[in-house]
């Protein structure tokens, strides 16, 4: 029962016999809990496993531990009480379940680690036991560990306390002491820390240990420190010092020092007590002289400074430093031709004001640095803040004459992860167009968007585009939801216009839901989805919805009271209005013929005669078709011609980085760390990182880092600031 518990389902009745096993792993806040209480976690975990198979039939739990008796006595700060009721409620209110307590040496659990071959649990008790004292003495970091204070006359009764105070913004004052009635101070001194509840651990790991091999009751007024000798470092420790979500806790090191001096004395209690209460007794005497020895303990000695200390130099310096002449001398011994042959070009001459064994190539300030030892001052000059390539140039171009410098900084600059993750400019990834339909109702986009409540509580639009004739339908719902969704393409837009072969939308709730997927399956509409966080895939449905709004504004005169009403007109007035880019309005592409309004002049003959109708009725039937086939041939000839180029140049085994949308804070990096390439489509990337496509236009390249490359964190070292000399500019 370690980091995963197991389940065997047995079906004993209903004919064929068949048998399910489950392996799953406990959640973070769980494998820190003794074994008993582990076992209690996989017993609820796995009764709701099973409920979806089970469908209320009855139901037999096999464990060795006794959940129930646990469940109606438990008293621990181990696990939550909202966990504990939830437990509760599966164990006991599931129905036709019933639990059977199995022997440690047989039985289903015995047999099921022999199925799996599993190595048994080094904790699993190996004899009948009883949870709740097993529970205690695993959750407690000694067995005798008491809470209340211990009797006898040779028990020694000690106060301890831990004091932290700000008397200014830049210092903080922090001691403890260990003290004992009527007026001993066994211990006390000032630390070198800014929380009070170091001095607390401090306080009572001190204490423990100078009583070792004596009985000692020790009073403290800090719930965080009882807390941690009583409830949570036992459990911290078996979690490896970090809480429920897997982050490390504070004081770490403390606290295991704490733990181990807990079993030093002989016998122990710890005691929390009232801090600072004005009733005069035993124990608020010792509190108030163990709280007036820390604080005084805090002023005497140095206190922990805020201010801060004077820079350490790195290569990181404004203006810059450069070495001295004598160094320079030695970087230039190693030119090679190509940097004398730049520095003569630039006017660079040996200067003849300083002794001949230390001169040098320069001019007006500018140093001749050979291109071999151009990557470190690069680095130097890129500084802490990252400056972009053109602003590095410009700064170490006043202070070197460096052969091909600009390409040299753009080179290795290319390879700086922080740049490449912090910078906000991404790829140019080159748009194309969607594929063109086929006719009238074939493919459609669909989407919601969000109104103003109005009337009826209608707050979401629910729009539909025919992609090739570009007809709108919008109906105003209450609820953005599946539900939704399958009642408008039921009842309104497939009695209307038939199945469409396909639809195509963004991968909100309402269109992934079982319901929408299970009934367009049903009718055989083949789903699409675009790629995730790119509205640019919905442009059709998209653009429409922003049409709808802005007319809707204007008609409503920015107020949008009562908008559905206006809605059915907005609708007409698209339908009937000529299309940029098919040239035709919607209501002709669909009907062959104009929109009917009083300004349009009827067609057909003013008298007819009998055995005319069928006449006219064949000839206007022939009309329409050809005028619907020259209509749809305009409308095809519209569409740009579909790319068949790709829109990126990623391959699958790149390592490239993924544009980050949901930032938990602003200060984190625009990019995410490195992933490298599954695979690819024309227009998207899927990366290990992601079980979704990534469309292109969010990923850049991760810049090559060979194995041999130096990274650019700043210097540790110090550099030797007399042998530097200012620059002059």
């Amino acid at each position: 029962m370690g980091a995963q518990w197991r389940l065997f389902l047995h079906r004993s009745t209903g004919g064929t016999a068949s048998n399910c096993i489950f392996v799953k792993s406990h959640a973070t806040c769980c494998s820190g809990m003794p074994n008993c209480l582990r076992s209690l976690a996989a017993c609820a975990m796995a009764v709701e496993t099973v409920q979806s198979l089970t469908l209320g039939t009855d139901t037999i739990l096999h464990t060795q531990h006794n959940v129930l008796h646990v469940l109606r006595n438990l008293s621990t700060q181990h696990i939550s009480s909202q966990r504990l009721s939830g437990y509760e409620t599966v164990l006991t209110s599931t129905s036709n379940l019933s639990v059977k307590y199995s022997s440690v040496t047989s039985g289903p659990s015995v047999v099921l680690n022999a199925l799996l071959r599993l190595r048994e649990d080094q904790e699993e008790p190996r004899e009948l036991h009883d949870c709740l004292p097993l529970i205690q003495l695993t959750t407690s970091p000694r067995s005798d560990l008491s809470d209340t204070p211990l009797e006898g006359p040779d028990v020694r009764h000690i106060f301890v306390d831990g004091s932290c105070s700000r008397p200014s913004d830049s210092q903080y004052l922090t001691g403890y002491a260990v003290v004992e009635l009527p007026d001993i101070v066994h211990e006390s001194a000032s630390i070198p820390s800014n929380s009070s509840q170091a001095a607390e651990l401090f306080a009572l790991t001190a204490a423990c240990k100078l009583f070792k091999d004596l009985p000692v009751t020790i009073y403290t007024d800090s719930r965080y420190a009882f807390g941690v000798v009583h409830d949570f470092g036992a459990l911290w420790h078996r979690r490896g010092f970090t809480t429920a979500d897997g982050r490390p806790i504070s004081h770490s090191d403390l606290i295991s020092d704490l733990l181990s001096a807990i079993l030093l004395p002989s016998r122990l209690a710890v005691v929390k007590c009232k801090g600072h209460d004005p009733v005069d007794s035993f124990v608020s005497r010792g509190n108030h002289f163990a709280d007036a020895e820390s604080k005084a303990a805090a002023l005497s000695s140095p206190t922990i400074s805020l201010v801060p200390h004077p820079p350490i130099v790195t290569c990181y310096l404004s203006p810059f430093l450069l070495p001295q002449k004598w160094m320079l001398k030695e970087l230039q011994a190693g030119a090679t031709e190509a940097d004398v042959y730049h520095w003569a070009s630039e006017g660079l001459v040996k200067s003849q004001e300083i002794p001949p064994d230390v001169r040098i190539y320069e001019k007006g300030g500018r140093v001749g640095l050979p291109a071999a030892a151009a990557p470190i001052f690069i680095f130097s000059f890129h500084g802490p803040g990252h400056r972009s390539p053109k602003l590095t140039y410009s700064e170490m171009a006043k202070h070197f004459s460096v052969c091909n410098l600009k390409a040299m900084i753009n080179s290795q600059l290319s390879r700086c992860l922080i740049c490449a993750r912090n910078n906000t400019q991404g790829p140019k990834i080159k748009t194309q167009h969607l594929p063109p339909a086929n006719g009238p109702f074939q493919e459609l986009q669909i989407d919601f968007t969000h109104m103003p409540t109005a009337k009826g509580n209608l707050k979401y639009l629910l729009v539909i585009v025919d992609k090739f004739s570009r007809w709108p339908e919008a109906f105003p719902t209450a609820r953005e939801n599946a539900r939704t969704v399958a009642k408008i393409l039921c009842k309104e837009l497939i009695p209307r216009y038939g199945c469409p072969i396909s639809i195509d939308s963004d991968n909100g709730p309402a269109f992934t839901s079982k319901i929408t997927q299970e009934l367009v399956k049903l009718m055989a509409i083949q789903w699409k989805f675009h790629c995730p966080y790119h509205a640019e895939s919905s442009g059709i449905v998209e653009r429409q919805n922003r049409n709808i709004k802005n007319k809707l504004r204007k008609a409503t005169e920015g107020t949008f009271k009562n908008w559905p009403d206006y809605l059915p007109a907005i609708l007409a007035e698209i339908r009937m209005t000529t299309h940029s880019v098919t040239g035709l309005s919607p209501f002709e592409v669909l009907m062959g013929r104009p929109f009917p309004t009083p300004w349009i002049p009827k067609q057909g003959p003013l008298v007819m005669l009998p055995g005319d109708l069928d006449e006219f009725r064949e000839a206007y039937v022939t009309q329409l078709l050809r005028t619907l086939h020259d209509f749809h041939r305009t409308v095809s000839c519209s569409f740009p011609p579909l790319s068949t180029d790709p829109t990126h140049r990623f391959v699958p085994g790149d390592r490239v980085l993924v544009k980050a949308l949901h930032r938990h804070k602003t200060i984190d990096p625009p990019y995410g760390e490195p992933t490298t390439v599954l695979a690819v489509t024309r227009t998207a990337v899927l990366t290990d990182e992601s079980p979704s496509w990534i469309h292109a236009s969010r990923i850049k390249k991760a810049p090559f880092i060979p194995d041999d490359f130096i990274p650019d964190p700043p210097v540790t070292s110090t550099p030797d600031v007399e042998s530097m000399t200012p620059a002059s500019r």
